[in-house]
């Protein structure tokens, strides 16, 4: 990776960190956000992914509205940190849940994410 990519990383995972901890204060079952980047020309964005332990939880923090607050929090600290949006403006949010990683991806986040 390039200086670039790398500082581009370095914003992502200070963001995750801080979600991660948010999530923890409020006593969300979040076990698990990772993210999707190239940082090439021709991608314009990156994916982040909330995992909750079930698929019951995913649902309810989808119908709630609790996982666009968690959404709106992360881009929140990657504005804070100076995340690139006019090079990468598409952050798109996903939610899953461990119980569905486990059952149809062999407990694998990154067979998840491919």
């Amino acid at each position: 990776m390039n200086p670039r990519q790398l500082e581009h990383v370095a914003k992502i995972e200070r963001a995750r960190t801080a979600t991660l901890q948010w999530a923890k204060m409020r006593g969300l079952p979040l076990v698990h956000l990772d993210f999707v980047a190239t940082f090439e020309d021709w991608d314009h964005g990156i994916e982040v992914w909330f995992f909750f332990g079930t698929d019951s939880e995913r649902q309810q923090f989808e119908a709630d509205g609790t996982t666009r607050e968690m959404a709106d929090f992360h881009l929140q600290k990657l504005r804070e940190d100076g995340y690139d949006f006019a090079a990468f403006p598409d952050v798109q949010f996903h939610a899953d849940s461990k119980q569905h990683v486990d059952a149809e991806f062999q407990g694998s986040y990154f067979y998840r994410l491919r």
